[in-house]
């Protein structure tokens, strides 16, 4: 799964499959129009109430391979559209509420890997 930036657009793929694409021009004049610096992975949660979802699958990453929600063999396509395995930091956790665990370069079989997720809560940041 993944976004590729090709002849002005940029397209998305889902198991080999081409799924669909939209103008990168869409985006100028940011940095979007002709690449991106940074990519991210995980989940994302949000409420406007005090009262956070769950992530994930609702458990915290320590739960490991079939508790915790997970993305493998994650990599990135640099400016001359050749795969690369991605090296991962951990950004925004709410140890109350949501985490991250991150293995980078772990071998064939899973590359780069991120655990991520939890239960949510009151008033998580």
């Amino acid at each position: 799964m993944g976004f590729s930036l090709t002849g002005g657009r940029w397209w998305f793929h889902y198991g080999g499959t081409w799924i669909g694409s939209y103008a990168a021009a869409e985006f100028a004049p940011g940095t979007l129009a002709v690449g991106a610096a940074d990519a991210s992975f995980g989940g994302e949660t949000t409420t406007g109430f005090g009262t956070f979802p769950v992530m994930g699958s609702g458990r915290f990453p320590a739960e490991g391979f079939g508790r915790a929600a997970y993305q493998r063999s994650v990599g990135v396509n640099d400016l001359t559209g050749v795969a690369r395995i991605a090296q991962l930091t951990p950004g925004q956790v709410s140890p109350a509420c949501y985490n991250v665990a991150i293995t980078n370069d772990s071998g064939p079989d899973w590359g780069s890997y991120v655990f991520f997720g939890g239960p949510g809560g009151l008033n998580c940041p």
